[in-house]
């Protein structure tokens, strides 16, 4: 919620587009379940969580999810990436989420994960369109297969509506790095996907940028 207090909205802050700020957000926990949730609204830009597409991490630029994207593709979405043909967009992701790219294109989302537990993983993958999960079991595309999918279309963050969501236990080595990749095929409504882990000892969530290295 975020007009249970006066204190909680900015004032209004003129920025300049392509330009980089720093922002930091902190926040000390004593009881309850801890959450924090920084917001903005703009130009064109209806009051909502901050895009992962519009930051960066500040201490590692190399730090989260590289995002092609393929507006309106004239070819199959395995052809593309078999010709290598270059994405007319690309950027940088700061976690596995994305809201709001369009109606019509098609995307592929890569990284190197790091765990920082040795142990069993669990991922799931939820998107608004046909989607595959694909890992490696190293660092390399080539080792790449399929763990989950989304056979229709999901709502934001629901992880659950198909049982084909959900990949099997995969073992981990802490500090090892691992090729994740996500395809998809976008054409209608509920447009966002969104890729989540169950770590040892943790809880479910989107996989933070932290533990994700860009394909460059």
């Amino acid at each position: 919620e975020w007009g249970v207090s006066l204190e909680q909205a900015s004032e209004v802050i003129p920025l300049i587009g392509g330009k980089k700020y720093y922002l930091t957000a902190r926040m000390q926990q004593t009881t309850g379940q801890g959450h924090l949730a920084v917001a903005w609204s703009g130009p064109g830009i209806p009051q909502q969580v901050i895009q992962g597409t519009a930051l960066q991490f500040y201490n590692d630029p190399t730090a989260g999810v590289t995002l092609d994207l393929w507006p309106n593709p004239k070819k199959p979405a395995d052809e593309l990436i078999k010709a290598n043909d270059p994405a007319p967009q690309s950027q940088l992701l700061t976690s596995f989420f994305t809201k709001g790219l369009g109606n019509n294109y098609f995307a592929r989302y890569q990284a190197r994960l790091i765990p920082e537990k040795t142990g069993p993983y669990t991922f799931w993958i939820a998107s608004g369109a046909a989607s595959e999960l694909r890992f490696s079991t190293d660092e390399t595309p080539e080792k790449k297969r399929k763990i989950a999918t989304v056979p229709g279309y999901s709502e934001v963050n629901r992880w659950d509506k198909f049982a084909s969501m959900k990949s099997e236990t995969v073992e981990l080595v802490a500090g090892k790095r691992y090729y994740i990749e996500v395809v998809m095929k976008h054409g209608g409504d509920f447009d966002n996907l969104s890729v989540a882990w169950l770590p040892p000892g943790g809880i479910r969530g989107v996989i933070p940028g932290r533990n994700l290295e860009a394909i460059r």
